[in-house]
């Protein structure tokens, strides 16, 4: 099991400056490096990198790329908000997508969808993204980590909140892999992607706002989501300082 060092260069990424601001507001300032973007803190024994991509896979593609090529990190974690095809997941409930699948990324041919495979562009040779998706296979002796569920999610240029798209979309993703997805979101695949062929220890926490059903705002709670998600993160970066 790989075990990641004290005195820790951390990138934090977060599409918006909401879903991670109570957590920052418990760091000290070191520098701006790119403003309105990457934000560098103190915290303990660890230097924090905190990343601002934008919503969607090619900010975060982007900002990644930049950011990776000039950073030197142990660890990165990817911090957002997720909707749940799941009841069984509760509104708040932070999770570990550790497996992520960009289920629009194919060619339509008539009312039938074809993944890249099946269209002879991508084999399970590939890597890290694979006929079957991305997987995260970094394990971590963080407590804090091991306490969090271990779900599998999609990656959407779309959020769901029409009911034919859902049905359409769990029923592609069930041919392929013989299950519902527990979680989507809009950046983890790229962020696990840019991560793993980087080989940067990583995983991505995301906290339940909503359930993936027809579009109401009124069910959702975004603050339990931000206020759970940024303890855990806290949780996180506190064991790995009181290792030291």
């Amino acid at each position: 099991m790989q075990k990641i060092q004290v005195l820790m260069h951390i990138l934090l990424v977060a599409a918006t400056k909401m879903e991670i601001e109570p957590l920052v507001a418990q760091l000290k300032l070191q520098q701006q490096i790119i403003p309105s973007r990457l934000t560098r803190y103190d915290f303990k024994n660890h230097s924090i990198d905190i990343l601002i991509s934008g919503v969607g896979m090619m900010p975060t593609a982007y900002w990644l790329g930049k950011v990776l090529s000039s950073g030197n990190y142990d660890f990165a974690m990817n911090c957002g908000v997720a909707g749940s095809f799941s009841n069984a997941l509760t509104l708040g409930e932070v999770v570990n997508v550790n497996h992520d699948y960009c289920i629009e990324v194919g060619a339509e041919d008539d009312d039938h969808f074809l993944p890249l495979d099946v269209l002879q562009l991508i084999d399970s040779k590939d890597f890290p993204n694979t006929a079957n998706g991305i997987k995260n296979t970094y394990d971590f002796e963080n407590p804090a980590l091991l306490a969090v569920k271990k779900v599998t999610g999609i990656t959407v240029n779309t959020v769901h909140g029409n009911t034919e798209s859902i049905k359409r979309d769990v029923a592609l993703y069930y041919s392929i892999h013989g299950r519902m997805p527990d979680v989507e979101s809009m950046e983890g695949a790229a962020f696990l992607y840019a991560c793993i062929l980087e080989k940067i220890p990583c995983v991505q926490l995301r906290a339940i706002s909503n359930y993936v059903e027809l579009r109401n705002t009124e069910n959702w709670n975004m603050e339990i989501a931000i206020t759970n998600l940024n303890t855990k993160v806290m949780e996180v970066m506190n064991e790995y300082a009181d290792e030291n």
